[in-house]
């Protein structure tokens, strides 16, 4: 994780990530994310790549709308996070997804392969109440299947004020994050 953007012209996180989130309620969500281009350092986001998005019911079944997936460094208050987000259109008026790597560094704790588990918030609609949510994410393939992606400017980050490190964490349990694990390896 880097707080300044770094002078390497390659996409950072390019490839194909498989992602689980774990509700509170027991219920799990799981879908891929294609990174295939790098965005622009802006809105407090560094060394950031996006790519499309989407929800799946199985590991080749993924019937669902295409959304923008992103991975980077966030940096708020001076404290850089290692963050992934999903965003509905290239608007980025609002987060479907935001999560925070736990320990701020991308891990191996699934089959070896770079992961990031953590904490974050979901919220279904525009204006509908948001929750919390243990998400974990790793590399399927360094080849994203979806290349030509279309993606608008860097998001504006501060739609949720709430979300931050120490406050996602203090949020979700670990438990919630074992679970999302456990939703990633038994979907992919």
């Amino acid at each position: 994780m880097n707080a300044s953007e770094d002078a390497d012209i390659r996409t950072p996180y390019y490839g194909e990530w498989v992602w689980g989130m774990a509700f509170p309620d027991g219920s799990v969500s799981v879908g891929r994310m294609s990174i295939a281009r790098r965005v622009s350092p802006l809105a407090g986001m560094t060394n950031a790549s996006a790519g499309a998005a989407v929800w799946c019911v199985s590991k080749d079944e993924c019937p669902y709308e295409r959304e923008i997936g992103l991975i980077g460094t966030k940096t708020t208050t001076g404290k850089s996070e290692l963050f992934a987000g999903m965003y509905p259109d290239q608007a980025y008026q609002w987060a479907r997804f935001i999560g925070l790597d736990a320990d701020g560094l991308v891990g191996t704790e699934i089959n070896g392969q770079p992961t990031l588990v953590g904490t974050g918030s979901w919220q279904y609609y525009m204006g509908s109440p948001s929750t919390t949510v243990g998400f974990a994410m790793t590399q399927r393939s360094t080849n994203p299947p979806v290349k030509a992606v279309s993606v608008g400017p860097s998001p504006a980050l501060t739609s949720k004020p709430e979300i931050s490190g120490a406050n996602l964490r203090a949020l979700a349990p670990s438990e919630l994050r074992e679970r999302a694990i456990a939703a990633v390896n038994k979907a992919f």
